[in-house]
């Protein structure tokens, strides 16, 4: 007996197909289709993931290896403003010694003594007050590289340190550096710039230039006592850097 066959219109294509039980086969095509449509997809996305994945990396690379360079340049610039403040700290605690031996000895002022209280008072003639390097904290400001610092607590202590402890201690300096000025010029009356002599025991003794080297002996004690704090900030801070910089290594 003959098979008629019948042309059936399937999903994807026509199959030819016998008539007894008329079975069609259908074709997944669609599905292969909607699947490589998804793996393509898949593959597109992953790719634009991971190439924003490698920018990001090598972004924070970047920002890495600014942060490390300023740290650095940091602890380096703080190091030599701890030795400049040290030397500074140190000279005028031996003025302040000076003075307070003058101040002793000159109401008792004699012949036997005068030469070495004249060499007392020329040795504090000059002044010395401390200048903070800071270049490398306003750059760092300046380029808004500050706000990559992730640590906190070394943000704050840095902006302490370079915005008020520098900045009083640059004042304290120049308001010293005027009384010095001042002093000195008061002094003339008394004693002999280009000799370096007083210019009797009168003038020794005189109450007016205790007045004067007892305000600068004040003004003295008070720009020591902000050095000493900046001394141990700066030794705070530079901590700090360094704790910092061995974690970012």
């Amino acid at each position: 007996m003959e098979t008629r066959s019948t042309t059936t219109k399937t999903e994807g294509y026509l199959q030819s197909t016998p008539d007894r039980g008329l079975e069609v086969k259908k074709t997944p095509r669609l599905f292969e289709k909607a699947a490589a449509f998804g793996l393509e997809f898949i593959v597109v996305i992953s790719g634009v993931l991971a190439a924003f994945w490698l920018s990001s990396w090598v972004e924070r690379q970047n920002e890495k290896e600014v942060v490390v360079f300023y740290l650095q340049e940091l602890t380096d610039s703080l190091e030599m403003d701890r030795q400049q403040l040290d030397e500074v700290i140190r000279e005028q605690e031996n003025r302040r010694r000076v003075l307070d031996d003058l101040l002793r000895t000159m109401p008792e002022a004699d012949s036997s003594n005068k030469h070495s209280i004249d060499s007392l008072f020329a040795s504090i003639r000059g002044n010395r007050t401390f200048f903070p390097a800071n270049g490398a904290y306003k750059a760092l400001v300046a380029e808004g590289s500050l706000d990559l610092v992730s640590n906190k607590e070394l943000v704050t202590s840095l902006v302490e340190l370079y915005e008020y402890y520098y900045v009083r201690a640059v004042y304290l300096g120049t308001v010293l550096d005027g009384e010095a000025e001042k002093t000195n010029w008061e002094r003339r009356k008394f004693f002999s710039m280009y000799d370096n002599k007083f210019h009797d025991l009168q003038a020794i003794r005189s109450k007016e230039l205790r007045a004067i080297e007892e305000h600068r002996h004040a003004y003295i004690g008070v720009y020591l006592g902000h050095a000493a704090d900046t001394s141990r900030k700066i030794a705070e801070v530079k901590a700090l850097l360094e704790s910092e910089l061995q974690q970012l290594r």
